[in-house]
Formats: C-alpha cells, structure tokens, sequence
C-alpha cells in the first residue's frame, strides 16, 4: 500500500470513506460478521486494488476459515497458479482442513493448474501429472472421505480416473466409493451400472479398451472384497449399500448378456456377481 494511516495492512487514503468507516469498525470489533459482509461486498464489487482486497480478505479468514468460498475469492486474485495453489494450502491447513467444498475447488484448481494452458483435453497430461492429482484426491479423500457430504470429492476423482486412469484403477475406486455411506451413494451405484452395461458411459470411451482390460473392470470389482467391520453403524449401512449395488449390477448385466451375447460388456459384466463387491 501507500504512505499514510493504514487500517488492516490498507491505506486510507487510497480508499473511498465508506470503506475506510468500515475498516475501522471491524479493526476495533474483529468479530462483527455483518460489517465484514458490508466490507466485502466493497471489495467484491471492485471497489479496492488486488492488493488491498487480499489484505482484507486475509483478515477475514483469520477470523472466519471455515467461510471457504473467500479462501477461492483470495486464491482468485492471485497473480499466479502457485499463489492460487498457496492459498488453498493455507486453507486446508487450520480449521476448515475437512470442507468439503474447499477441498473439491482445491482439487479443481490443482486439476486445472497441472493440465496447464496449451493442453488440448484432459488425456494429454503428462505422466507425472497425473500421479500427482491422483496424490490430491487421495489427500482430500483422507481428509473427509466418509463425510456425508463427500460424494462431491469421489465424483470428481471418478470423472479423473475415466479420462486417465486405467480400468483396474477406475474398477478399484468404484470399490472404495461404495464403502462410503454417503449422499451420492446412490449416484456412485447408477454410474457404475452404466459403466459396466454400458448403457451411458462405455467402457470404449477409456483410454485402454482391449478386451483384456475389459475383463480386468470385472476381476478388479470381485477380486479384493471391501473389508466389513461391525465397529460402527455406519460401516453396516456401507456393507449393506456394496452388496445391494453389486447385485443391481450383476442381476442387470445378466439381462443384457441375455440380450445380446456380443456386447464387449459382458464379461465385465459377469465378473460383477451379487458377491463381487461385498
């Protein structure tokens, strides 16, 4: 900032005197929510400089982090994608650590930053890329996985996979969303369903189509069973939505394979039996 009195780390005298009633208000009273809300709306509607409104929105979070749609207003006035990346870092790191919005954006932005600008579509990342958003899902998943509310983390690691992965992982990962007793459980299930049937998104869309890696969909789903523990209520309701999912699918893929005995889903679809994920 500038030379002169400052409020909050902004000068006064850059700033219109609305603003600068305001900053002195919540200076002397930090937890006055609604005269912060008067005070950023000013700065959302561009009534500061870049670096005035970050200062403001700092000190604001430092009083209220769990308001995490301010944590992407700050990572959106930065100049660069290691400062956007920066402040999600901070963010995820005191108490709004289990958010599941602020983690879904995080992984949003660190998805965007690592395709980089000249990428034409998701399947162009590099190697290294790659492994590196699946370590940021994996972090946000550790975080709150089995938050009711997490669905939103899984159907984004799941749309990762489906452009990236190959179908042993994507088949692994179906696994560990249907041991979540979650809000999109039900989401997790009908995706799944139009995956191995094909009937939405075919198994031809990914990367890897060959029939080995059909069958390995199927194997993957029945091969390592979700481990059941009677600990808590909610594990039994995760057990009960496996075994149900699993006999949707199978029940229903026995149909198709009835139907028409040269769909390249049907092995998958086999492999998929009432006990291929309980």
């Amino acid at each position: 900032g500038g030379g002169g009195a400052q409020i909050l780390g902004v000068s006064l005298c850059k700033v219109q005197p609305e603003v600068a009633q305001l900053l002195s208000a919540v200076a002397a009273e930090p937890r006055a929510f609604d005269t912060w809300m008067g005070l950023l709306a000013l700065a959302d509607g561009g009534g500061l400089q870049a670096e005035d409104a970050q200062a403001i929105y700092i000190r604001f979070l430092s009083e209220f982090p769990l308001c995490w749609g301010y944590w992407k207003r700050l990572a959106e006035l930065q100049p660069s994608a290691s400062g956007q990346i920066a402040v999600y870092e901070r963010a995820v790191a005191g108490p709004a650590s289990a958010c599941i919005d602020l983690w879904v954006q995080f992984c949003d932005v660190f998805v965007a930053v690592s395709r980089g600008p000249d990428l034409r579509g998701e399947d162009a990342m590099a190697d290294d890329k790659v492994e590196a958003c699946r370590g940021q899902f994996e972090r946000a998943l550790n975080a709150c996985a089995w938050d009711w509310r997490a669905g939103a983390i899984w159907e984004r690691y799941l749309d990762f996979e489906e452009a990236h992965g190959e179908v042993v992982t994507l088949a692994n990962l179906f696994r560990r969303a249907l041991a979540v007793p979650m809000e999109g459980l039900l989401g997790v299930r009908t995706r799944l369903r139009s995956l191995v049937l094909g009937d939405a998104f075919p198994l031809s869309l990914l990367p890897v189509v060959d029939n080995a890696s059909v069958q390995a969909m199927g194997l993957a789903l029945a091969a390592a069973p979700v481990a059941v523990s009677a600990q808590t209520e909610a594990e039994t309701t995760a057990s009960s939505a496996v075994a149900e999912s699993a006999a949707m699918v199978g029940g229903e893929a026995a149909m198709a394979a009835d139907a028409q005995s040269t769909r390249p889903l049907v092995k998958a679809a086999e492999a998929t039996s009432s006990n291929a994920l309980c």
